[in-house]
């Protein structure tokens, strides 16, 4: 059988993050099948440290080199068919644009796979003839992948959207396993947050909510923060600055020794922490959240989840039952559930050991990677 010959643009690690683990874990599915004749072309930023619609001239000549890189491998590998993971900001989505009508120009089908959920937002901020442009676009696209239902509707302008929109939600990183099972209550009682320091990750909550537990005498519980600073919507000049007001405030608040920043980590350290902790924090609201791959990480690993009902992190938890929702810059609300697990350890249990067995069933690698296998291969079968 004649393999197909497919072209996947998208962020291969280094640096690893959620997007790059995801992606590094699909190509690297699709490549040990078979099924397929890969190229690559890698959209992975040297700049970790900008902001989401920052502009700089070197992120301008990033951007110039990869649009050279992808129209050399279209002329050359002369692809059947294009994945493209898509950007939630105006300069990297006019890129994405570029790509996606050149790879059509040239004949290939091409399938879009948005890893956040802010899309919709992009839209709607733009001028109504980048609109058009965005619309057109998307319209030529033979699949859109989302990461949840609800997300769907952020393609609504897209014309037979409907018809188009395919749901597959994120799965473990093929490189992490976690054989620990269900856990139980434990002192020190280690609080995890494992994300990027995005202000509107809701980070400084968690470590308020820190504060709180002290002040109602709970001195047995540890909270680890592990990962980058990074400026988003927020008023901070440099990454640097935003590490400095964190530490200031651990002190201020009385933490030293209870709060624990690790900084980035992955790979058998990630886990190795994953382990080590016992209930997972991400009270996000950023604005480009699509569903946290941090959060299925910390399922696998037995963790039960205390969160926001945003994006598609709702495909995820279900409020009392693995988890807890909590508002939105509420680290009372925080404490509370902490508390609320604290204090009953059969529920804590409970959590852990569904979480453990529905990550390893609902977001396996190999299930990730049939679905959208499937997708690619419906290309040549699907009509609009």
């Amino acid at each position: 059988m004649k393999r197909i010959k497919l072209l996947m643009v998208g962020p291969y690690p280094p640096p690893d993050n959620g997007m790059s683990l995801a992606f590094k874990m699909l190509f690297d599915g699709l490549k040990s099948s078979g099924e397929f004749d890969l190229h690559l072309v890698n959209l992975s930023s040297k700049d970790s440290t900008r902001r989401d619609e920052g502009f700089t001239f070197g992120r301008l000549a990033e951007v110039a080199g990869v649009l050279f890189n992808f129209i050399r491998v279209l002329v050359r590998f002369r692809p059947t068919l294009v994945y493209l993971t898509i950007s939630q900001s105006k300069l990297g989505f006019l890129k994405d644009a570029l790509m996606i009508n050149l790879a059509r120009l040239s004949g290939a089908l091409v399938v879009t796979h948005l890893h956040g959920g802010n899309f919709k937002g992009l839209y709607l901020r733009l001028s109504p003839l980048s609109r058009s442009l965005v619309k057109r676009t998307l319209a030529g696209c033979r699949f859109l992948i989302v990461l949840s239902q609800n997300l769907a509707a952020d393609f609504n302008f897209v014309p037979q959207w409907e018809n188009k929109i395919r749901v597959v939600p994120n799965a473990l990183p093929a490189a992490i396993s976690h054989d620990v099972g269900g856990k139980g209550i434990s002192q020190p009682f280690n609080v995890l947050f494992l994300s990027s320091l995005i202000l509107e990750k809701g980070y400084l909550d968690v470590l308020e909510a820190a504060a709180i537990l002290k002040q109602q005498g709970y001195m047995g519980v540890h909270t680890y923060f592990a990962g980058n600073f990074l400026l988003a919507q927020d008023n901070y000049t440099n990454p640097e600055e935003m590490r400095a007001e964190f530490q200031s405030k651990t002190i201020y608040l009385g933490l030293s020794g209870l709060i624990h920043y690790l900084g980035f980590i992955s790979g058998n350290a990630k886990q190795a922490l994953l382990e080590k902790c016992h209930l997972f924090v991400l009270p996000t609201y950023y604005a480009n959240e699509g569903q946290p791959l941090s959060i299925i990480e910390a399922m696998a690993a037995g963790l039960p989840v205390i969160t926001t009902k945003y994006r598609g992190i709702t495909a995820l938890i279900n409020d009392g039952e693995n988890g807890f929702f909590v508002p939105p810059k509420s680290p009372a609300a925080i404490a509370d559930r902490i508390i609320q697990l604290l204090e009953n350890e059969d529920e804590y249990a409970r959590i852990s050991q569904l979480n453990h067995n529905a990550a390893a069933c609902r977001f396996s690698p190999t299930t990730h990677i049939n679905r959208i296998k499937g997708i690619l291969q419906d290309c040549f079968h699907a009509t609009d």
